[in-house]
């Protein structure tokens, strides 16, 4: 960067908070007084809103282009100035059908905002309890699968006021420097979901504790029983949770919950903390990834942007969006999940989100509305069989980050979804950076061309023409590199480490975004390639590969390309340009394709330099992309990519590039040179020649003779090829005396020349040569140290890969093992079973036997004794009646004494006996009541 450019700008650690309040003065006109900056930029109470003046001022919208339509006005809300967590709160809790709405959808669970708020209660006393809040100064690790326990976790700790940031899962291997971002990011505790480890992947992380002394480590239960997961996966994540548990040391959130249910929340008091949230990049096309700190303003207010942009109010009366990110990034976190719920939105979130087996049918399963995707996706999902797409039916919108969308694209996207169910979609593009809180600028159908559209509100564009060395406001139309403000722009630092610089413009913080962009007529920008995307060759050719990809991607019938500098080592040792090309189609006609775009790019539209036509081009069925969407330079460069090699010739007419023509070749080597001497070799002979001419033996000898013997002399430099003089003629006399002079001369020219070009030539090319193998080292040892990086993350993948694919079928066999198991156990149950049944039979008939031979005997039994007491009862009657008839009989006899006597006494006293007629007394019969 020239010092000119220095001088205007200074880094923003210097930069005063005032900034964006002298920034909106100046967009409207007005001059500031310091009064006015100090009152504009007092911190608002936690509870009430910005003061209007305040809003306005900072809000200010650029100048725009008359030709577009205005946007509405432009209110913050008084939420906005809160803690994230508190923003959604406010803005959800507004009516009960709000509250009752839908907020978050994983798989077979639903959770209304009400819900979701308890248990982001939930959590938060959980966190309480265990110290992880702002008055321990904590800030929380959290290592997404994309799940909703993630989710809960982010904006329990917001709640509590400890600091959050989000780790992909592969951090958690021992190949990945963790301790490193640990120590630099201020980490103290660690929460990670069961699906992300395993207990050897677990007990390092618990190892790292120890080392480092952190507080926590707290693994929660991300549940995936659904008949839409795969039975294996449900079974292998069951298993490891329970191996997990058994793990000393680690903290079961499960637990926690129970555990602490009802701990008084320890709210944070800060609103506006610079490292709230702490987000990484998911790599840079030089696969870096770094830290974006944002603050809780900058996430609420980049929800704000969108939601006063008219392209976005459709979303307020409420949809479904899916979430095909986890919540590491900006794009994941904020523009997928915080985003639609400030809206509103109903957010589907699937564990393991893209690597989710429903993740295809979950589209129109749960109605997805808007998608949030990168064009990745749209050239996987146009390569599965017709089965395997998704059923677009009822989507009608489709946000793509991530990467740029050409027109071209947009069309053939359009296309695809159309032919898979889609009526009335339209495609949103955003562009802007994990620093900036995601999208600043967003291009929407309403732009029929290659720009990336126009800013949203609360941003300010910058751009810096590097031949005049000024900066420029977008209504200046200027073509340079592009620079951002906006109201959700990071701070660059965590604590004491500054991770990126900010320039200080006019006293207002920008970030420069190494892209070269130009302004349209219609106001919106375009991108015209990478300021930091070039190399530069021997002769001093500086190759814009950033600005050559774009504009040859933006042509016809091409998909994606790359620039990339290869050295040669055999014949220039030169950096050579090469472009690797990936046509839509890749049929016959690729290398047409491909040479059109190229005569269009460099003759008809002029739109790149000539000195930049790259020498060769490789034609490739696939150009590499990292996981969000961006070319992977680095892949290309360490040999990723094969296909059709051709040499780039270009046909000139009097020095004027007329047409290009590809050259099918199979040596790397061959037309580096196009057939001629190498650029260095044929300028040192120039060189050569020219200082060597006037100190020659023969120009010595000719200035010594007359006019003749000159010409002589000048003839005999033309037969060597050299310069000669004009004019003269020579006779044959003069020749003669001169012949044998002439030959003495010419050899010592040709010996002094020989010896001197030798003498130069090995200097110069020893030269090169130790220019070259100090530049040819330097490259190596950084291409050696990525590339081992490189290769450490792939082994990485696939040692992970191979590793998950062995565990899984390993629980495969053991599931198979265990169900044989089962089935041999039920079998032999059902057998024993059978055995007790049949048992139980035999002996219960046996028993009935018994029971029928016991009663036939009881009633045999039975009727002897019957029939014994009738003959007993029988003689008993004869024997009654017998005893009766004695009686009786005595009984007479008795009274018939009595009567005697009784008339004897009578007798004695002289009275006559008067006796009443008497009964029958004889024998009484027997009683039939008794016979019966």
């Amino acid at each position: 960067m020239s010092a000119k450019k220095n001088d205007n700008i200074k880094k923003a650690a210097k930069a005063p908070v005032k900034a964006p309040v002298k920034a909106a003065a100046k967009a409207s006109g007005k001059t500031t007084t310091k009064t006015e900056v100090k009152a504009a930029t007092k911190k608002a109470p936690v509870k009430k809103a910005a003061k209007p003046a305040t809003s306005s001022a900072r809000r200010a919208r650029p100048a725009t282009s008359s030709a577009r339509r205005p946007e509405p006005e432009y209110v913050i809300s008084k939420a906005a100035y809160q803690r994230s967590w508190k923003y959604i709160v406010d803005i959800n809790s507004a009516s009960k059908e709000r509250l009752d709405r839908v907020a978050l959808i994983d798989m077979e669970r639903t959770y209304t905002y009400r819900q979701m708020f308890r248990n982001w209660e939930k959590y938060a006393e959980v966190f309480s309890a265990l110290g992880i809040t702002e008055a321990n100064h904590s800030r929380l690790a959290i290592f997404d699968c994309s799940c909703i326990e993630s989710s809960f976790a982010v904006y329990a700790a917001n709640m509590t006021g400890s600091s959050i940031a989000g780790f992909t899962p592969a951090y958690l291997s021992e190949k990945f420097p963790l301790s490193k971002a640990i120590k630099e990011e201020g980490i103290t505790d660690l929460f990670i979901n069961d699906l992300a480890v395993n207990k050897r992947l677990l007990i390092h992380a618990l190892k790292i504790k120890a080392e480092l002394g952190l507080r926590n480590v707290i693994v929660v239960k991300v549940p995936i029983d659904s008949n839409k997961m795969d039975p294996g996966l449900v079974s292998f994540s069951n298993s490891n949770y329970k191996e997990l548990k058994t793990v000393d040391g680690a903290l079961f959130m499960d637990d926690l919950i129970e555990k602490y249910e009802g701990t008084p929340i320890s709210y944070g008091k800060k609103t506006n903390d610079p490292s709230s949230f702490v987000f990484h990049t998911s790599g840079t096309t030089k696969g870096i990834s770094k830290p974006a700190p944002l603050s809780d303003e900058a996430l609420n207010l980049a929800s704000e942007n969108m939601k006063k942009s008219r392209k976005f109010v459709a979303f307020e009366k409420g949809c479904v969006t899916l979430c095909t990110m986890v919540a590491t990034s900006v794009y994941g976190f904020v523009n997928q999940l915080h985003e639609p719920l400030a809206f509103g939105c109903s957010v589907v979130l699937l564990p393991m989100a893209n690597q989710n087996p429903f993740f295809v049918k979950s589209i129109s399963h749960y109605k997805i509305n808007a998608m949030f995707v990168t064009p990745f996706y749209f050239e996987a999902w146009s390569k599965l069989p017709k089965d395997f797409i998704p059923d677009f039916s009822s989507v009608n919108a489709v946000i793509i980050g991530g990467a740029y969308l050409s027109a071209e694209a947009r069309k053939r996207y359009t296309k695809f979804m159309e032919a898979n169910g889609a009526k009335d979609v339209k495609f949103v593009n955003g562009y802007g950076m994990s620093e900036t809180c995601g999208a600043c600028i967003i291009q929407t159908e309403e732009v029929d061309n290659d720009s990336i559209g126009f800013p949203l509100p609360g941003v300010d564009l910058k751009i810096y023409d590097e031949i005049d060395e000024k900066f420029y406001s977008v209504k200046d139309k200027h073509t340079g590199v592009l620079y951002i403000h906006s109201d959700s722009l990071s701070s660059g630092k965590i604590d004491d480490n500054e991770f990126f610089k900010l320039d200080e413009i006019d006293g207002v913080p920008y970030i420069c975004t190494n892209d070269v962009v130009s302004v349209n007529k219609d106001g919106s920008i375009s991108c015209q390639g990478r300021a930091n995307r070039y190399f530069v060759n021997n002769d001093g050719i500086k190759f814009n590969a950033g600005i050559i990809e774009n504009q040859v991607a933006s042509e016809e019938g091409i998909e994606a390309c790359a620039m990339t500098p290869w050295y040669d080592k055999l014949l220039t040792h030169d950096t050579v340009p090469v472009l690797y090309v990936q046509p839509v189609s890749n049929d016959k006609n690729a290398a047409e394709i491909v040479k059109n775009a190229l005569v269009n790019v460099f003759i008809k539209k002029g739109t790149a330099k000539e000195s930049n036509l790259p020498m060769q081009c490789v034609i490739a069925q696939q150009i590499p992309h990292n996981r969000n969407g961006k070319v992977d330079i680095y892949r290309i460069t360490n040999g990723g990519v094969e296909g059709d090699r051709y040499i780039i010739r270009p046909v000139r007419v009097k020095n004027d590039l007329k047409d290009i023509v590809l050259e099918l070749t199979q040596n790397a080597d061959e037309g580096i040179t196009n057939g001629e001497v190498p650029v260095e070799l044929s300028n040192v002979w120039d060189d050569i020649r020219e200082s060597t001419m006037d100190k020659t033996v023969l120009n010595q000898a000719a200035n010594q003779y007359n006019a003749r013997l000159m010409s002589l002399f000048a003839g005999a430099h033309m037969m060597q090829g050299l310069p000669g003089i004009p004019g003269l003629s020579l006779d044959p006399a003069t020749i003669g005396q001169f012949v044998s002079m002439l030959q003495n001369a010419q050899n010592q020219f040709i010996s002094f020349s020989s010896q001197y070009i030798q003498y130069v030539v090995s200097e110069y090319n020893n030269w090169v040569l130790q220019t070259n193998k100090y530049i040819q080292d330097v490259n190596n040892y950084q291409v050696h140290q990525y590339s081992k990086f490189v290769q450490d993350v792939r082994k990485y993948e696939v040692d992970m890969t191979e590793y998950l694919k062995n565990l899984w079928q390993q629980q495969a066999e053991q599931a198979q093992k265990l169900q044989k198991q089962q089935a041999e156990y039920i079998q032999k149950v059902q057998e024993y079973q059978v055995a007790q049944y049949q048992k139980f039979t035999q002996d219960a008939q046996a028993y009935l036997k018994q029971w029928s031979d016991y009663a036939q005997k009881v009633q045999e039994y039975q009727a002897a004794q019957c029939q014994k007491f009738v003959q007993d009862y029988q003689k008993y009657q004869a024997q009654v009646a017998d005893y009766a008839k004695k009686v009786q009989e005595q009984q007479a006899q008795d009274i018939q004494k009595f009567l005697q006597s009784f008339q004897g006494q009578l007798s004695q006293q002289g009275q006559q006996p008067q006796l009443p007629p008497m009964a029958y007394m004889g024998p009484v019969a027997p009683d039939q009541s008794a016979q019966k």
